[in-house]
């Protein structure tokens, strides 16, 4: 007896070992369009909203592919990794549960940006991090989610494997140390208790997971540095502009699924051509409503702008877009709206923009 408990405690461990590798190799949450630092960095557009979002191995932005009514080649790219998670091979489930450093520095991301004008002759290069210090939306840190719709099932197919292998011992009059010594007889017995089953009852409970808690509460803090040159190869470069953010997520109710709503800080230090710094200071807000996968969203933004000697130029931003993943790992942002400034004659101009992010799959996994 005491042979045939050790036999079921490896069982368990073993598939203990499968389910931190089920639960772990998702953690590039898809849920949001992975926004990058350092391509707003490099923006003239005004929104400068930079909304929370899960970590990816690695992601793309371009800019837009029009300009002036012809197809060109996108001269604003972006990229972001999280080298942390793309380096860690050993993390173990119960590390990512209760190391708040280690969580934290799976999710930081690094971003690199460059631009180039259309006569080539100027170019800028951005570099940001952004930290998520708070995310409410990862089922991996939910002890009440995995206790209900995982351990359950886990623990059920644990007295299926035991009344198996006492069957089986009855049926062909065997020992239960002929049993533990046999060690494919062993694995070939929990095989047949459909693992592949359980293991897609669990994926089915963590894409339910997802779609309801793709606007849970985040917060995220990111610091980015632009730099800029006077040739295209960069040489030369001269820092021109410190840019920090600070965005708080919200889901409107326990129980709403469809929308999320967005705080967000921005500040900027910004190097004139006198050698002179000013600052700008943007407070705005936004509104998701609709799915992980397709929503649409709304936002106000007031921009603060003073100069030296006391000057200040103050706007305010009415906007309105869609962000929708059109494959795996691949969105499209749309926006337009009104930028109004109170100084210049009270004058507003339309505004739009486009964005094309893109993103590994989600389980996509280099080695």
């Amino acid at each position: 007896m005491m042979l045939f408990t050790w036999n079921n405690v490896k069982a368990q461990i073993n598939i203990h070992k499968v389910l931190d590798s089920i639960l772990l190799e998702t953690r590039n949450l898809n849920f949001m369009v992975p926004d990058i630092p350092a391509f707003l960095a490099l923006e003239e557009y005004p929104a400068e909203m930079l909304k929370p979002s899960a970590p990816r191995d690695l992601a793309v932005m371009f800019s837009s592919f029009r300009s002036g009514g012809k197809f060109i080649i996108p001269r604003s790219f972006a990229a972001e990794f999280a080298p942390w998670l793309f380096a860690s091979t050993s993390i173990t489930l119960h590390d990512y549960q209760t190391k708040y450093v280690t969580r934290m520095l799976t999710k930081t991301r690094l971003s690199l940006a460059s631009e180039q004008t259309e006569k080539g002759m100027f170019g800028k290069l951005a570099a940001g991090i952004k930290l998520t210090l708070l995310d409410k939306g990862d089922y991996r840190s939910d002890t009440a989610f995995l206790n209900k719709a995982v351990y359950s099932r886990l623990d059920e197919y644990e007295s299926l494997v035991s009344s198996k292998k006492l069957a089986y011992l009855k049926s062909h009059n065997i020992t239960a140390l002929e049993l533990a010594n046999n060690e494919s007889l062993g694995h070939e017995i929990e095989d047949s208790i459909q693992l592949n089953m359980i293991n897609q009852d669990i994926r089915h409970s963590i894409d339910e997971y997802k779609r309801t808690h793709w606007n849970a509460s985040r917060m995220e803090v990111t610091y980015t540095a632009l730099a800029s040159s006077q040739d295209t190869l960069l040489q030369h470069a001269h820092l021109s502009r410190h840019l920090f953010w600070l965005v708080y997520a919200i889901k409107p109710g326990k129980n709403c699924n469809w929308a999320q709503v967005i705080f967000g800080f921005n500040e900027q230090l910004i190097k004139s051509p006198d050698n002179t710094f000013y600052n700008q200071l943007s407070l705005n807000s936004r509104v998701y409503f609709g799915t992980n996968k397709a929503k649409g969203f709304a936002e106000a933004q007031y921009t603060n702008l003073r100069i030296r000697n006391g000057i200040t130029s103050n706007s305010v931003l009415i906007n309105a877009g869609i962000d929708v993943c059109v494959y795996s790992g691949i969105w499209i942002h749309l926006a337009g709206g009104i930028d109004q400034d109170m100084q210049k004659g009270n004058s507003s101009r339309l505004i739009g923009n486009m964005k094309i992010y893109i993103a590994l799959p989600e389980n996509f996994r280099f080695f």
